[in-house]
């Protein structure tokens, strides 16, 4: 697997004299530049190297991991319904209205571009008192006059079974998204990516009322 990037290089004839190759030979001059396959970062300076033949193509891996850097995961908007404040027993719904969306990055050098894709496959809800709710999808956004309050979400729900005491807890969404890449006639994975949305909720108990 080759991870170095060969540029042709403008060398006059005295500096390729200096440097043990005249121009009127076979092959000719080139800056060499490696990176690290593992994150596609570049780790060392430009050299120059000279080639007798053809120099190898830079490997689509490493420019799968430079495209990967470049991803941003887009913002995240959660909602909840009850939000803010709900009770004991109650149904929430848990969604995204924003962020569960793919997003693309490429990287290039002459010759050869990579594309990687990230695709969320999942969110995981932490609900603030040890709870975790995984969801294949953004869940549904509850709706007046649509869905029933008392009906727990179709796609993404939870039920709190104890009080907050008083107090908030902080409730969070992390998407984790799914990296692809294709380009220089090959494709393939490279590490996941995630994205983390939080809010605040109470969770009190409901009072009974006692009538004589």
């Amino acid at each position: 697997m080759n991870n170095c990037l060969f540029t042709a290089a403008n060398v006059s004839a005295e500096q390729a004299a200096e440097l043990g190759h005249p121009l009127d030979g076979p092959g000719r001059w080139y800056w060499r530049t490696c990176y690290d396959t593992a994150t596609g970062a570049q780790n060392s300076l430009a050299e120059l190297r000279w080639l007798a033949s053809a120099p190898p193509m830079i490997s689509p891996v490493v420019l799968a991991r430079r495209a990967r850097s470049a991803l941003r995961p887009p913002p995240l908007a959660g909602v909840l319904s009850p939000h803010g404040r709900t009770l004991v027993g109650v149904p929430v719904w848990l969604a995204l209205s924003r962020g569960f969306s793919p997003v693309s990055a490429s990287a290039s050098v002459p010759g050869m571009t990579v594309i990687a894709t990230a695709t969320p496959v999942r969110v995981t809800w932490r609900m603030g008192e040890g709870s975790t709710v995984t969801c294949a999808g953004p869940g549904t956004v509850f709706t007046f006059g649509v869905h029933d309050p008392n009906a727990g979400s179709p796609t993404c729900g939870f039920t709190y079974r104890r009080s907050s005491q008083g107090r908030q807890f902080t409730v969070s969404a992390t998407v984790t998204y799914r990296v692809t890449w294709a380009g220089g006639g090959q494709s393939g994975t490279v590490g996941d990516l995630t994205a983390t949305w939080s809010t605040l909720q109470q969770v009190d108990e409901a009072q009974s009322v006692v009538t004589g």
